[in-house]
């Protein structure tokens, strides 16, 4: 009972404190009186929204009628009376006092603000419970400061509530940081507080408030409802689920239930649509359309199939109509075997009738797929006359038709498909023989008959059944396949048993592919070869071994690439001997597969082919050793000192790739190396080792280095390290060392732009060092600010802050921006700047330089004239071209 007093209590302040209860009691209540002052508190009540009758009221003689005017004031949110009513507040009485106060934070003008702030922080009593439940109208920037003093002070449980509430309602999270000194001492306040740090963006609060969100009022749940909209919450996917079976629904929830999207479960979403009102349903039709379509459509079919009620069947017809049409008839069609009356009752609902289909087939001008699927569709409602349509559709010339027809005879399922289909395996064109054997193999067409297709004088048809029985993989046609390798046979043949022997994957077959590989026909020996790979284990890759030393580069090859499949230990060795074959066929092959093994011998091996002559070959071997993760560190190290042979720029991609931690105090070692290029080198390879002691290293090079490659890629290394990185260039970005100064302005170009970033560049422009100044155009360029580089443009000439074209290549690296900012120079610019803006505009290639260019073949300039051909020659627009021919080049 205690609780629910309170509750109450809290309510009444909430609801801006006995906002006229009171007033109506006493008025029906009172004594009669000599003064009329109840008619004129009637006249009040039916006085027109803020009329001036209410604000005179104020000055009644009797408080009973200026209650009744602040009442009304309040409710009709006068902005304007706000002024009366503070002058009214000192000479009124507490009960007065605190409906003025009431008053004021109904209406929330800023104006009405210091009054209330003044209750808030006077003595305890109603009236500063009043006002504390007032500040809820307020803007909430103004009135953080007040409950920032509210929290220093000795308040009681129910003004602590209103705190904690009106923290979260603002979303002021510096204060919900405090009112942990308040939690422990009372549970309705324990949860104000949670749901306060819950909705300043404290998750850890929100379990707390998703379990007691049944306790919280309708107004809260409602605000947390649209935070959820906003920022979902998976947590509280219990509680929406609980509101959405309310009825209805509401529509807040709804929201807030769309914006889970796929996390929102389908069997919820689906109950609440059946029951929703008009307004919530899009937003319940969103959350289920960010699901798979098909896993919607699916659901609903599952439940058209137990039978709904009438009422439920129709709204899940609609809901199908606003999901994918199409869809939705394909999986009310193939559910027609439940012979559930809902399944065709939706289905009549979607248009998909017999009648319907027809109608549509007998239009000539239907195009020859969409025949094809709908024939299907009626076939799927048990229309005998659908094998017919789509009988004529197989037999059409059109490729595609064709080809359509035959996947609609497999999801048909007639039997009656089996035989035409069979005809066709011979088919002229290999696109019908393959769609043909796929709805074969769907319809379970069985080994048995294709296996007797392998005596038809056909070859065509023994191609295709060999392949097809590959596909099937039913072991029992192991021996009448393996009997149409022997001799005699056409090679046709040979090759399609071969390749069928290896997709059974069955070792039975090892020994006959194995006597296959002494063939002389070299194309049996390949697919022989690759057959065995397909069946795997070490007696294939026993036969697959001496393959290696075989002359015919694309048969080793073959034999490499099986016995990767195999992983065979016993290969590893005769691979490693093969990447020593003067072919260099043979030795990209077996780079490109040895990443396959887990061998300690392998990377070192690697290692080593990185020299290889072949281009190819190192690019595998690159490859293998990143996928084995394994970077043999000397041979690599090595590598990256013979700078003039092959192998040094695929050790340094590996070590880059890899960054194995062993090479770290190595590359640290070589930083400061006597060596130039070892430096550089050093510093690019440390761009991957992101630690504080690597960044201070690259500093402390940064700051003594001399020579350019090594700055390059030190300012680069340094950049890759972000934000953590910042400090140590902005403080060499303000060196007096003109070159270290300029090294870490680039720098600045490289990390994420900031307020001090840009200050520190725009001030470099100014400087009397060219080097500085150039860095920073170059900075300014990459970060995007066209708006500092453009007046550059002005100083043209020798008075060019930086040289012409470090200035325009800044301004094209800032995109739309610097393009449109060089286009506005040109007119302005004497005749060698004009030239060189529009050589660079039209080296750009954008279309927007068309018009300068095209204007400038008549400029008095032969230079610019001269710059505008070769701009216009870049341009792929029709009018470039036509424009060049038409005004052919003056002689020189």
């Amino acid at each position: 009972m205690r609780d629910q007093w309170r509750a109450a209590r809290l309510s009444a302040a909430l609801a801006l404190w006995l906002a006229g209860a009171c007033l109506d009691q006493s008025l029906a209540q009172a004594p009669p009186e000599k003064d009329d002052w109840p008619a004129r508190a009637a006249t009040l009540a039916a006085a027109t929204d803020c009329a001036p009758e209410l604000t005179a009221a104020l000055d009644d003689r009797h408080w009973r009628v200026r209650a009744r005017a602040i009442q009304a004031l309040g409710e009709r949110r006068c902005a304007a009376a706000v002024p009366a009513l503070a002058a009214r507040f000192d000479a009124e009485d507490w009960d007065n006092q605190a409906r003025i106060i009431a008053a004021l934070g109904r209406i929330g003008d800023p104006a009405g603000l210091p009054l209330a702030a003044r209750a808030a922080e006077g003595e305890a009593g109603i009236l500063r419970l009043t006002a504390l439940a007032a500040l809820g109208g307020f803007d909430g920037a103004q009135v953080a400061p007040i409950l920032a003093r509210a929290l220093e002070k000795a308040l009681t449980a129910d003004e602590k509530r209103l705190v904690a509430r009106h923290i979260g309602r603002f979303r002021l999270a510096a204060l919900a940081a405090k009112l942990s000194a308040w939690s422990g001492g009372d549970a309705e306040l324990d949860r104000d507080i949670a749901l306060a740090r819950y909705r300043t963006g404290d998750q850890s609060a929100g379990a707390r408030v998703i379990e007691d969100f049944a306790r919280l009022d309708a107004e809260t749940q409602r605000q947390l409802f649209e935070d959820w909209a906003l920022q979902p919450d998976a947590r509280a996917i219990g509680a929406l689920s609980a509101a959405l079976r309310s009825s209805p629904p509401p529509l807040a929830a709804a929201r807030a239930w769309a914006a889970l999207g796929a996390q929102a479960p389908l069997t919820e979403t689906l109950d609440a649509l059946l029951g929703a009102e008009a307004e919530a349903r899009p937003a319940l039709l969103a959350a289920l359309r960010a699901r798979p379509v098909g896993e919607a459509v699916d659901a609903i079919v599952a439940r058209l199939k137990a039978s709904p009620t009438a009422a439920a069947q129709a709204a899940y017809v609609t809901i199908l109509q606003s999901l994918d049409r199409d869809l939705a008839a394909s999986a009310l069609l193939a559910a027609r075997s439940s012979r559930a009356p809902a399944i065709d009752r939706a289905l009549e609902g979607l248009g998909v009738t017999p009648e319907a289909l027809k109608a549509r087939l007998s239009d000539a001008d239907l195009a020859p797929a969409a025949r094809v699927e709908t024939a299907l569709r009626l076939g799927q409602l048990g229309d005998a006359t659908a094998f017919e349509t789509l009988c004529q559709a197989f037999a059409s010339r059109d490729r595609r038709t064709r080809q359509a027809a035959i996947e609609a005879l497999g999801q048909l399922g007639d039997a009656r498909a089996v035989e035409p289909l069979l005809d066709a395996l011979d088919d002229d064109d290999p696109a019908i023989r393959a769609a043909t054997a796929a709805t074969l193999a769907r319809l379970g067409v069985t080994p048995e008959r294709l296996a007797a297709n392998l005596d038809s004088p056909n070859v065509a048809l023994r191609v295709e059944a060999l392949r097809l029985l590959g596909r099937l993989g039913d072991a029992s046609c192991l021996p009448r396949v393996t009997a149409r390798l022997r001799e005699g046979e056409p090679l046709a043949v040979r090759l399609a048993a071969a390749a069928a022997l290896g997709r059974l994957g069955r070792p039975e077959a090892a020994p006959a592919l194995t006597a296959l590989l002494q063939s002389r026909e070299p194309a049996l020996r390949w697919q022989a070869a690759v057959a065995l790979g397909d069946i795997g284990g070490e007696r294939a890759a026993s036969a697959l071994l001496p393959l290696l030393g075989d002359a015919d580069a694309a048969l080793v090859g073959a034999a490499i690439e099986a016995l990767a499949k195999t992983k065979s230990p016993a290969a590893v060795a005769p691979l490693l001997a093969a990447l020593k074959r003067p072919d260099w066929r043979v030795r990209a092959a077996v780079a490109q597969r040895l990443g396959e093994w887990d061998d300690p011998r392998i990377p070192p091996a690697l290692a080593d082919a990185l020299n290889d002559a072949s281009a190819l070959t190192r690019l595998y071997a690159r490859q293998a050793l990143v996928k084995l993760g394994v970077a043999p560190l000397a041979a690599l190290l090595a590598a990256l000192d013979q700078r003039g042979q092959r192998g040094w720029y695929s050790a340094y991609e590996v070590l880059r790739s890899l960054a194995p931690e062993a090479a770290r105090a190595e590359l640290l070692r070589r930083l400061g190396s006597p060596d130039p290029a070892a430096r550089a080198m050093a510093a690019a390879l440390l761009r991957s080792y992101r630690d504080a002691d690597t960044l201070d290293a690259l500093f402390r090079q940064l700051d003594a280095e001399t020579r350019y490659p090594g700055r390059w890629w030190l300012t680069r290394a340094i950049a890759d390290f972000g934000a953590a990185a910042r400090e140590g260039v902005v403080k060499r970005a303000r060196s007096k060392n003109p070159r270290l100064r300029a090294d870490a302005l680039r720098a600045l170009g490289l990390l994420p732009p900031s307020a001090e970033s840009r200050d520190l560049l725009r001030e470099a422009l100014a400087s009397p060092e060219a080097q500085t100044r150039s860095a920073a155009v170059e900075a300014l360029g990459r970060i995007g600010d066209a708006a500092t580089l453009s007046p550059l443009l002005a100083r043209q000439s020798g008075g060019f802050a930086v040289t012409p074209d470090e200035l325009i290549d800044a301004l094209l690296a800032c995109g739309a921006a610097g393009r449109a900012a060089l286009r506005q120079a040109v007119p302005d610019s004497d005749p060698a700047v004009r030239a060189l803006l529009l050589q660079r505009l039209g080296e750009d290639g954008h279309p927007d330089a068309l018009p300068l260019l095209l204007n400038a073949l008549g400029d008095p300039s032969p230079l610019v004239r001269r710059a505008a051909r070769q701009g216009l020659a870049r341009q792929s627009d029709e009018r470039a071209a036509q424009a060049l021919e038409e005004t052919p080049e003056a002689p020189r």
